[in-house]
């Protein structure tokens, strides 16, 4: 794909994933300092960003706007997007979506929508773009490089999800771009607010644990950081988490494995792509961390994950 051809002359959105990652809103960066001189283009997420994506994308002089017109674009770049449901409140089939890149898994919805999509299941998303740029001759800038290595050690948990080439490509950039990892991955620290702790204080007390031989099973509900309350779990020992919070048009249910899980389940494809299309919604993701939206109730649809998850698990 020639990303130059298909933006050059054009007013572009590009378009990550609802509560955007600092993977994708890097690189939305990273096209965005590239192509300066080939389009006019704005960075977008809708509904919100996480805060190590805004703390990234504001120490390197970049606003994502949030819920932007899309109307006022020719055309949008969805970036790190695994399924049609991760831009609503968007429609997407209502979107003039120029170019689809991520690195999740293949899905008919996307592949339908457009000729460009550009797929490359990696351990993050910006190791797709960083081959994309090659490929189309750019370069990284000081920022691009920063908010690239930043975006993949968020993506892949500080590199413990990454394979050789993550390695190989992290070491490109940091030799050629002359950088210390150490100045990029501070653009991720954040330190949670009151109602991040509330929420994740409140979730723990009401933890169901099960044992699935010898691994363990956490699930709850929260009333939202429903994603960070599954990595809490995970961190505090659980193998599996599942955890449910309710949303103003249904609810939203994350899950999270840990690293020793990835050759028994893969939550993406095996548990929350499945609960999606039982329950009513969309659901996708990584072995390891995946989401779904669903149209039931929050207890509901952990009951359900949970189910799925036990049978693989058990059979």
């Amino acid at each position: 794909m020639k990303l130059s051809s298909l933006i050059k002359g054009k007013k572009v959105l590009l378009l990550t994933h609802h509560n955007g990652d600092a993977d994708g809103v890097a690189c939305a960066i990273a096209i965005a300092e590239a192509y300066s001189e080939d389009a006019l283009i704005s960075i977008g997420a809708p509904e919100s960003i996480n805060r190590s994506a805004r703390n990234m994308a504001t120490a390197l002089g970049y606003t994502v706007e949030i819920n932007p017109n899309a109307d006022n674009f020719d055309g949008v770049v969805l970036l790190d997007v695994p399924s049609p449901d991760q831009v609503s409140p968007y429609n997407f089939d209502k979107l003039k979506v120029i170019a689809i890149i991520d690195h999740h898994y293949s899905r008919k919805e996307f592949s339908n929508k457009t000729k460009n999509y550009l797929l490359e299941e990696r351990p993050s998303c910006c190791e797709v773009i960083y081959k994309l740029l090659k490929e189309d001759g750019k370069e990284l800038s000081e920022k691009s490089a920063k908010a690239m290595v930043a975006g993949i050690f968020a993506d892949t948990q500080h590199t413990s999800l990454g394979d050789v080439d993550t390695f190989k490509t992290l070491a490109e950039i940091v030799s050629k771009y002359k950088l210390k990892t150490k100045e990029a991955v501070q653009l991720l620290r954040t330190s949670p607010d009151v109602s991040e702790k509330i929420a994740v204080l409140k979730a723990m007390k009401n933890v169901k644990l099960e044992r699935l031989g010898d691994f363990l099973l956490a699930s709850s509900l929260a009333g939202s950081f429903e994603a960070v309350v599954a990595g809490t779990l995970i961190r505090a020992g659980a193998d599996i988490a599942v955890v449910g919070a309710e949303k103003s048009d249904g609810c939203r249910i994350s899950g999270r494995a840990a690293w020793r899980m990835e050759s028994k389940i893969h939550l993406g494809k095996q548990v929350f792509e499945p609960l999606g299309k039982k329950l009513g919604g969309s659901g996708g993701g990584h072995g390891g961390a995946a989401s779904a939206n669903l149209t039931c109730e929050a207890k509901k649809g952990v009951e359900e994950a949970a189910k799925i998850i036990k049978g693989i698990i058990q059979a």
